[in-house]
């Protein structure tokens, strides 16, 4: 193969490489995807979607895990509920974001500081880390009426 054709097909492959991560970079991280769930990291907490009406109205919910009945503790869009669960999601894209069929954003964290990581805390705490690793955001600071042990007053 000539050298012009090999150089040519390398520059295209470092040019695919380059579209798919800032359009990953821009679309964000998926975390959770329809029914999927995460687990707090001693599975005392469970972090996915969850219907109170037979499916018609999801929310992106927190629940301890090991009971056999859901308590639920936290709620993040406790205003505006995703249709359609197949297709929802939720990501990080500096914030932690829910996103439905259509693409629309349903709820979105409101740090300023962009988000890089998140970490479901074995106290029930789902917290967005900085690059630098600090605290941008946590949901303890957005209670429901739920309280938890570690939480605080």
């Amino acid at each position: 193969m000539p050298k012009f054709s090999l150089t040519l097909l390398w520059a295209l492959y470092l040019l695919v490489v380059v579209v798919e991560s800032s359009l990953e970079e821009s679309q964000g991280i998926v975390l959770i995807a329809g029914n999927s769930t995460i687990l707090s990291q001693n599975n005392s907490f469970e972090l996915g979607f969850f219907s109170s009406n037979g499916g018609f109205d999801w929310y992106l919910g927190m629940w301890y895990a090991a009971l056999p009945i859901r308590t639920y503790v936290w709620v993040a869009n406790r205003e505006k509920s995703v249709k359609n669960l197949t297709s929802a999601k939720v990501r990080l894209t500096g914030q932690l974001q829910i996103i439905d069929s259509n693409g629309n954003r349903i709820w979105q964290t409101e740090n300023t500081e962009r988000a890089t990581q998140m970490k479901f805390l074995d106290t029930g705490n789902l917290v967005l880390l900085s690059e630098k690793k600090e605290t941008v955001w946590e949901s303890f600071h957005f209670p429901t009426d739920t309280w938890l042990p570690a939480k605080g007053v």
